[in-house]
Formats: structure tokens, C-alpha cells, sequence
């Protein structure tokens, strides 16, 4: 995807953009370190109805230099997710939440 596509994701479908698992710090229930940062809500909310991915992977990572200077929580593990898939397809991509997306997939 170029930086100049919109967004691939409509209403009731999941983002696919790189932002997709970070969460508003206020307003996420999720959210057990109970940090709070209106310039990080700010980005996100800015992110959330970008237009194309370049835009939107810039406010993502203004965001991530926010969370990280305040260092809110400690990641001490992430999943892994493998998917077995054959040469002759493409097009597929693993989505680390388990959805599988087949609109691009094709066979070679």
C-alpha cells in the first residue's frame, strides 16, 4: 500500500493500518496502568480518521515517542503468530489478531 491509498478498513471492519492494537489512554478499559496524556489522545483520535497511511503512520509514531518517553508500562512478552501457506499464494498477510483477510489473495 502506498502512502497515498485510503484506508482499506470501512465501517465495521477492523483497522488493518499500523496502529490497529494501540489503545486512548484515558478511555480504554484496558488501560490497568491508569495513564493518562491528552497530546498521546490527541494523535490517536487525529490517526483514527486519517486518510491515507502515510499520514496516519506518522501520527502512530508520534504517539509511540509519547508512550515511550513516559514508559506507562513494561512489555514483558508478545505472541508470535505463524500461518503455513503454499508458494503458489499471494497476496495473504497474517493478521497478529487472528482475522483472516483474504481480499488480495490470489494464486500465482
Amino acid at each position: 500500500m502506498s502512502g497515498n491509498e485510503t484506508r482499506p478498513d470501512g465501517p465495521g471492519r477492523r483497522s488493518t493500518g499500523p496502529g490497529n492494537q494501540a489503545r486512548l489512554a484515558a478511555n480504554n478499559g484496558a488501560n490497568l496502568a491508569r495513564w493518562c496524556n491528552k497530546s498521546y489522545d490527541e494523535l490517536m483520535l487525529k490517526a483514527k480518521v486519517a486518510t491515507t497511511v502515510a499520514e496516519r503512520t506518522k501520527l502512530y509514531e508520534d504517539a509511540q515517542v509519547i508512550a515511550k518517553e513516559e514508559a506507562p508500562w513494561i512489555p514483558i512478552a508478545h505472541s508470535v503468530v505463524f500461518a503455513p501457506v503454499r508458494k503458489e499464494v499471494v497476496g495473504y498477510n497474517v493478521d497478529p489478531f487472528g482475522v483472516q483477510y483474504f481480499q488480495k489473495v490470489d494464486l500465482k
